[in-house]
Formats: structure tokens, C-alpha cells, sequence
């Protein structure tokens, strides 16, 4: 037990140690935050937070190492792994708000509602709300709008995605405004930072004769709390893949760990801060499929990557991963045939199911998709090499 005390105390130390390091060379030092004459972001002018600003998020860091520590120092006494799941996504949610509304001005809770709504940031609420009022009219020509060339949306951001977080964003708004009573809580569970925010946007749109009303107000809270929810839930899926190569108690520290990644809180609550929930859960209903040659887990996997990548284009990447497991278990086991075979018809089907129903081609899309990738670089020089070592 004392010997399990010491390493979640030098654990910590380690954590406090990274973080002021870390700290220091982003915010104080002179180092460029990205490659000269390419990109690099501008330091943040506003002065550091109070202490007392910054005392919640201590406090749940300090409960969120304490946490993992306490429990894998009572192995006499096993938790149950449902329960400590829970309470570690609790507090994780706990920190990841307490972090985000410690930072300087500019940043807080409020900076989310911002990040989500205009186009700079993101674009795909925005999207949703004025663009996409009739979705299946939306969906249907979407591949003609993202093949316009001339339009720099389509080579920056917009175009370089699937239709997916914008028909969420859409499914989001209908649901506040079929729904007042979800609505009513939503509006009435709003932080004082993101209330502002929201009336800001509010008053704005307002002024160039746009409608926001309220429930669209909802759902932009909603897809803010989803994002940070997916986010946070990552934790699951990486404890139960962890335990697949360690043991439960170390399987709990990188689990825990994954909250303190900068990363996340960084994106948040942008969809990228999402994906690796749903990237994690693809890799472990694979890896039931290919263990248990399972037919049913392998057509799931197809369903569940199909939806991902109308998402991004990020979950090619994973894709590739599985098809590389898929090998291995063949080679080692002499099985993964039957969900790989499964896995590819189900996809095969649902897209076509998804085509037919929505009128629109989810092939020609991601190839167009990728084509703008390509034409981001005809327009912005980036050093592969260089960008690798500042990431």
C-alpha cells in the first residue's frame, strides 16, 4: 500500500512538474508557437489567473490523481469497474469545465459558445442553421457545393468534411425546437460565461436581420455539453483497451491520465476533441469481432466506422489500424475472415441504403473530400518535417 501511495505521489509530481514546464515554453518563452513563414499562433497577452480563479481546477486535479491512487491501493477491496468508470467521467467533466473556465480573459466556458457558432472557428453550426433548414435538400447537394474550387471554404475547412457534424448540428436544432421542455433546461442549466455569449450572438444576428431564437440558442449549449460529454467518456473505451496489454490498476492510471492531456482541453468543445471516444469504441468492437470471428461484431464495426467517417476523414487513419489487426489475427490465429467479410458488405449495404434514402453519394463526397485536402497545400505552404517536430 505504501509502496502504491509513493508512486501516485511522484506520479503527481511529475504531472506538476510537466504542466509548469510546459506552461513556461508556451506562454513566457520566445519560442515561435509553429513554423516561421508558414503559420505561428501569437501568445496570449492577458495576464495569468488568480489563485482563486485557478482553485477549482486544482482541487479536481488533485482529486482526479487522488482517485486513481486511493483505489489502487485498496486492491483487498475491488471496485467495481462500472462504478469507478463513473465517478472518474464525473469528475473528469468536473475538470475539464473547472480548467476551461479558469483561462485569461477571451477563454472561459463562454469562448465554447464563439468556437461552436462562427464560421472562423468552425462554421458546421452555422452551417446548419442557415444553410441546412431543409437537410435532405442540404445533403442531397452537398457534393456540388464542396466542388467549387473558387471558393476558399472548400479548400480551408468546410469542404475538406463529410456532411455529418452538420446534419448533427441540424438534428440538434430540431430536437430543441420539438422539444420546449428540453429547451427550458437547457437555457436554465447555462453558466453566467455562456449566457453572455449567447446574447451577444443573439443581439448580432439580430442586427444583420438573422433569426437565433432560443431553442437554436439550446442546441448550441447541447452540442456543447455532447462534445465535452464524448470527450471525457474517451476514459471507457481506453481503460478496457488498456487492460488488454496491462493490469487493471495501470489500466486506471492511463485512463485517469488521458484527462490530463493539454490537447484535449485545447480543442474542446470543437468535434476533434470527440473522436477519440468514437475511434477507441471502433477499436474495441473490432477487436471483439476478430477474437470471437463474430459475423454480428464485424458488421457493427462497419456501421459504427460508416457513421465516423461521414464525421471526418480522420477515421481513414483507423480504419487502416483495423485492417492491419485484421492481418495479424490471420496470420497468428487463422481467423478474422468472417467479421472482415461481414464488416465490408454491411458497409457496402449501408452506404448504399444511406444514398438512396438521402440522395446523395457518400463515395464521390469523400473523393472530393480528399481533393480539397490536396488543394489546401496548392494554396498554403506546409514543411511536413518541420511541423512534425513542433507537434
Amino acid at each position: 500500500m505504501h509502496t502504491n501511495v509513493r508512486q501516485g505521489l511522484t506520479y503527481l509530481t511529475l504531472i506538476i512538474v510537466g504542466a509548469i514546464s510546459q506552461i513556461w515554453l508556451l506562454w513566457f518563452s520566445r519560442l515561435p508557437l509553429g513554423v516561421r513563414d508558414e503559420w505561428v499562433w501569437s501568445r496570449v497577452s492577458e495576464k495569468l489567473p488568480s489563485l482563486i480563479d485557478c482553485l477549482p481546477a486544482i482541487i479536481t486535479g488533485l482529486l482526479l490523481v487522488g482517485y486513481a491512487a486511493w483505489h489502487n491501493s485498496h486492491r483487498e477491496r475491488p471496485v467495481r469497474t462500472g462504478w469507478w468508470l463513473t465517478g472518474l467521467v464525473f469528475l473528469g467533466l468536473c475538470w475539464s469545465v473547472a480548467v476551461i473556465s479558469a483561462s485569461p480573459a477571451g477563454g472561459g466556458m463562454g469562448r465554447s459558445v464563439f468556437v461552436i457558432f462562427y464560421p472562423r472557428t468552425s462554421g458546421y453550426f452555422h452551417q446548419a442553421l442557415y444553410e441546412a433548414e431543409d437537410l435532405s435538400q442540404f445533403l442531397h447537394e452537398y457534393e456540388e457545393g464542396i466542388s467549387d474550387k473558387a471558393d476558399p471554404d472548400n479548400y480551408l475547412h468546410i469542404g475538406t468534411h463529410p456532411p455529418g457534424l452538420t446534419a448533427s448540428y441540424r438534428l440538434l436544432i430540431e430536437l430543441c425546437e420539438r422539444s420546449p421542455a428540453l429547451t427550458k433546461l437547457l437555457m436554465s442549466s447555462q453558466p453566467k460565461s455562456v449566457s453572455s455569449a449567447i446574447n451577444f450572438i443573439q443581439q448580432q444576428q439580430l442586427l444583420s436581420g438573422k433569426e437565433f431564437t432560443e431553442p437554436v440558442a439550446a442546441a448550441l449549449w447541447l452540442s456543447i455539453v455532447i462534445s465535452h460529454f464524448l470527450a471525457v467518456l474517451t476514459v471507457v473505451p481506453l481503460y478496457f483497451l488498456a487492460t488488454r496489454l496491462a493490469s487493471k490498476e495501470t489500466a486506471r492510471f492511463i485512463a485517469t491520465y488521458w484527462l490530463f492531456v493539454p490537447a484535449v482541453l485545447i480543442f474542446l468543445p470543437k468535434s476533434d476533441a470527440s473522436f477519440p471516444c468514437l475511434a477507441m469504441f471502433l477499436q474495441l468492437l473490432w477487436l471483439k469481432a476478430l477474437e470471437r470471428n463474430s459475423y454480428f461484431y464485424g458488421s457493427l464495426t462497419a456501421i459504427l466506422f460508416t457513421c465516423c467517417a461521414s464525421l471526418s476523414l480522420a477515421f481513414v487513419t483507423i480504419g487502416v489500424v483495423l485492417f492491419l489487426q485484421m492481418l495479424y489475427y490471420q496470420v497468428k490465429f487463422k481467423i478474422g475472415w468472417k467479421p472482415t467479410v461481414s464488416g465490408l458488405l454491411t458497409g457496402l449495404v449501408f452506404v448504399f441504403v444511406m444514398n438512396h434514402l438521402l440522395e446523395m453519394n457518400l463515395f464521390t463526397i469523400w473523393l472530393q473530400n480528399f481533393q480539397n485536402h490536396g488543394r489546401f497545400y496548392d494554396h498554403n505552404t506546409r514543411s511536413y518535417f518541420s511541423w512534425l517536430f513542433v507537434n
